[in-house]
């Protein structure tokens, strides 16, 4: 497998012009883009380190730059440690700042923002990680090397890539959809509100609603009418990968998982610590499925999925259940056909429903919470679009991610790793902060060898 230390860089080219030469940079600086760092410089603390972040902090992204109070992490405390082998250390992180939270708390996600960010404060303050603050807009190969156009003007030379740019929001504005994460609230409380989707962005925006007084009704459209469950107390049920019905196809698969859980639950357990139980093994049932079977699954079986995997914290989803109990939120299955302004301020919406019939809705907002499209950041990144363009990725055949090599790198040993969602062909579990440890932690190590350049260039 080719590494970052096998190919040959040199950054001196006639063409490049000037340009800084830094041994690993890091495209993104959300949780992603953070974790990457703070895993190198664990494992290789003399390696000079640059991110691209135009955001005007480290660690927020999409995912945690909100600063609502309501928007609560998926997961509790406990579970979201930077490092696996410190599952402790975010919990003593909120120790130190004299929080005073339990290891089972769902916490608001600006203070996990608050967190990452201070994962590499002491870094940024020596030096041995650069924070530009600009956007790549450009990256073309030369010589075994990466030259990196930025929007401030600059370039940069660098030896090894990693790719951290997250989930995208470019959608919201080229579609003219109102964003989740940074829209008005109605001015009208009693208007009602379309919601696109129905996963746990819609259980952010609905509970923000509710919590603000908001009365008028919320429909949460999508093609299953399906919402997050909410979560119990875990007791993960051991499962081995050896006991995983690998290659097998999708239907086969889902009376696998339902035997599974009707022999937990008949001795009196949870159908969660069944699903939790499969979290880490599941990549590899994905990775021995057909390109048919996945693209079964993608169609039929992901959202039912999604909705048990990727559950909603407790208070969130009481707040739910009592809004939906009495007629406020209201679950639709269908799909949007379009929309156009009525006579006021609000929209018409044409819906068109499981049975073929059409219908319109007249409502004062249309947010979209459909969260990362199925295509990625492919479909709404220039950047990746370019790299593409110049035979530095290939998209996958599903069109759902990047081709990669086992390691996280892009076919044909580029010294170009990927983590996060562009990772989905290959790992079903790409998600969530746990996930993303994992494949930081991987690169880190691939990075870090002994003998590899990046140290020789430190």
């Amino acid at each position: 497998m080719a590494g970052p230390g096998s190919r040959h860089c040199s950054p001196a080219d006639p063409f490049a012009g000037p340009a800084a030469m830094t041994p690993v940079v890091i495209i993104g600086g959300g949780a992603s883009g953070v974790l990457a760092a703070a895993h190198l410089r664990r494992r290789a603390p003399s390696v000079q380190i640059t991110i691209i972040e135009p955001a005007p902090a480290l660690g927020a992204g999409l995912a945690y730059g909100t600063r609502q109070p309501g928007h609560l992490l998926n997961l509790p405390a406990k579970q979201m440690s930077a490092f696996a082998d410190d599952p402790d250390h975010f919990c003593d992180w909120l120790e130190r700042q004299g929080m005073n939270r339990t290891a089972e708390s769902y916490l608001p996600r600006h203070i996990y923002a608050a967190y990452l960010s201070d994962l590499l404060s002491t870094d940024l303050a020596t030096g041995r990680v650069l924070w530009r603050r600009a956007a790549v807009t450009e990256i073309s190969g030369i010589r075994g090397c990466y030259v990196l156009s930025l929007s401030d003007g600059g370039r940069l030379v660098a030896a090894s890539l990693v790719l951290a740019v997250g989930h995208m929001a470019g959608q919201y504005e080229e579609a003219g959809l109102s964003n989740p994460w940074t829209s008005p609230l109605p001015t009208d409380p009693t208007a009602r509100v379309l919601i696109l989707g129905s996963g746990l962005s819609m259980a952010d925006r609905t509970a923000q609603l509710l919590r603000a007084g908001h009365r008028g009704q919320i429909i949460a459209l999508s093609r299953h009418g399906l919402a997050p469950l909410p979560h119990g107390d875990p007791h993960p049920l051991r499962i081995d990968a050896a006991d995983l019905p690998l290659g097998c196809g999708v239907s086969y698969g889902m009376r696998w998982l339902r035997c599974q859980i009707a022999w937990h639950s008949g001795r009196g357990g949870d159908w969660r610590d069944v699903v939790d139980g499969l979290s880490g093994i599941v990549d590899q049932w994905w990775l021995s499925a057909s390109d048919q079977n996945k693209a079964r699954y993608l169609r039929h079986v992901r959202r039912y999925w999604d909705v048990h995997r990727h559950r909603a914290p407790p208070e969130q989803a009481e707040i739910l259940a009592q809004a939906q109990a009495a007629g406020q939120l209201v679950l639709y299955r269908g799909r949007l056909l379009g929309r156009g302004h009525t006579n006021g301020e609000g929209f018409r919406a044409s819906i068109r429903r499981p049975d073929g019939s059409i219908e319109g809705l007249e409502v004062a907002q249309v947010i979209d919470c459909r969260g990362l499209h199925r295509e990625g950041a492919v479909a709404h990144s220039p950047l990746i679009r370019g790299m593409i363009g110049q035979g530095i990725a290939r998209l996958d055949p599903l069109g759902i991610g990047l081709q990669l090599d086992p390691a996280g790198q892009l076919s044909g040993g580029t010294g170009v790793y990927v983590l996060g969602p562009m990772r989905r062909a290959y790992s079903l579990e790409t998600a969530s902060i746990r996930d993303i440890r994992q494949q930081a932690s991987r690169i880190a190590d691939l990075l870090a060898r002994p003998g590899e350049r990046i140290h020789a260039a430190a």
